[in-house]
């Protein structure tokens, strides 16, 4: 592979390293949106403050953040890789894989227990953070020594590459390679149950006589009227009526639901989810920095 072209260690080669992480990390943040494509974005789609958050604060943070992934990953998987590489018979490179396979087994434990994907997704994602530093600090590629190159490539570098595989992943998404998430379709019958967020008590019971019984559900204020606790919405407690809205142009399939005692509300609910873990939920507000609530069938 390669790796055995030089041996790394001078302070040249670590900042060579550092700016190294620093061009993957935005590229891995565009792999992870691309990954999401099919997500439910739940109606807040294009996230404009996010994204002009990321453009100011990208070129102060990545420098720190590559430093840091280079410290923490890419070195120890570089120097158990020239301990293992003497052990390991064969090439250096296989020692060096092998390395940053060990590293990477370690820190996709933390990724894992947080719920972000599974452990053998997170393993090889961590082993390329590791083993590709390591990479191209073994390489000869003398136009990049200098400080202010290794920094413009890991900044410039990654920014590019970061919109070039957005730009792939939407032309992928467009002719159909990549899924495009679609809400379950929920026939009347599948949607009579008793529907709860577990953060805040609210709950939502649907019955089949299209009665509905509400607990604290949240429900847009239409008038301002909301409470001091709850600003941004009121909450509806009562009985009325359920019906299933079918979807259009105008949003997806989900539940208008008409209360006596909340006349000053909007009481529309979208479903979301899976087919196996359906969701109802509603946002209020800006789509940007909106009031998501979701409720889970019980």
């Amino acid at each position: 592979m390669g790796w055995e072209k030089k041996e790394p260690g001078a302070t040249g080669d670590v900042e060579l390293m550092a700016a190294a992480c620093t061009l993957q990390l935005p590229v891995a943040g565009a792999l992870a949106m691309v990954a999401a494509f099919d997500d439910n974005d739940y109606g807040q789609g294009f996230n404009s403050i996010g994204l002009a958050c990321v453009m100011i604060f990208a070129p102060i943070v990545l420098p720190f953040l590559g430093w840091l992934q280079c410290a923490v990953q890419a070195l120890p998987a570089l120097a158990l890789g020239k301990v293992l590489a003497a052990r390991v018979p064969g090439a250096a490179w296989r020692g060096r894989a092998l390395a940053a396979l060990l590293v990477a087994a370690v820190w996709a434990v933390l990724p894992t227990a947080l719920g972000i994907s599974s452990y053998p997704t997170n393993l090889l994602v961590c082993a390329a953070f590791c083993a590709f530093p390591g990479y191209v600090a073994t390489r000869p590629w003398r136009w990049v020594r200098r400080r202010l190159r290794m920094w413009s490539a890991g900044l410039f570098g990654g920014g590019l590459l970061a919109l070039l595989t957005l730009l792939a992943g939407a032309v992928a998404q467009g002719v159909g390679l990549l899924p495009v998430y679609e809400p379950p379709v929920l026939t009347r019958g599948e949607l009579v149950a008793e529907w709860r967020d577990a953060d805040d008590g609210a709950a939502l019971r649907l019955d089949a006589d299209g009665r509905a019984r509400l607990t604290r559900l949240p429900a847009e204020d239409l008038f301002g009227s909301a409470g001091p606790d709850d600003p941004r919405f009121s909450r509806c407690t009562g009985t009325g009526t359920w019906s299933r809205r079918a979807g259009d142009t105008s949003g997806d399939a989900g539940v208008e639901i008409d209360v006596p005692a909340c006349t000053d509300t909007t009481l529309h609910w979208t479903i979301g989810g899976t087919r196996e873990d359906p969701e109802l939920y509603v946002l209020f507000g800006d789509p940007d920095a909106g009031d998501l609530h979701i409720l889970t069938r019980s």
